[in-house]
């Protein structure tokens, strides 16, 4: 079998329950979930319209010189495989926006429309690791 990661699955769902992780990843068998209220994908996308075009100082001033180059790029690895194991997996999901700095390499941010929290740092960086990982090993 060739297994689906999607980055936002590896971040949350593989740290809040490693069963729930399981049973997405093998059978697709969603989390049970509540509906998050609306206003969070409307300030997603109000973000990602705002800083659409504009220069990375304007996100945050320690980044490195570049410019929103795009929005919501769905992003898929080349399948993979673990040693030990049979079955392959590659990363498939969607970036909030990608930056080209200005030595044309990229990066990708990924909008927190809630208080990020320093102890949550470890999760965010698996997830824009897997993004990165997808990039740099395109299908």
């Amino acid at each position: 079998m060739n297994y689906k990661l999607s980055p936002s699955n590896l971040t949350f769902l593989y740290e809040g329950c490693k069963r729930c992780f399981y049973l997405k990843t093998k059978y697709d068998i969603a989390q049970p979930s509540i509906p998050l209220p609306a206003i969070f994908s409307k300030i997603a996308g109000l973000l990602k319209e705002y800083y659409d075009g504009k220069r990375t100082d304007k996100l945050h001033t320690d980044l490195p010189p570049g410019i929103v180059k795009y929005g919501e790029k769905y992003v898929k690895s080349d399948s993979f495989n673990i040693p030990g194991h049979k079955d392959t997996w590659f990363i498939s999901g969607r970036s909030d926006i990608v930056i080209e700095f200005d030595n044309k390499s990229f990066g990708i941010i990924d909008f927190k429309t809630g208080n990020p929290k320093r102890e949550y740092s470890d999760l965010y960086s698996r997830q824009l690791h897997a993004y990165a990982y997808a990039l740099e090993n395109p299908s």
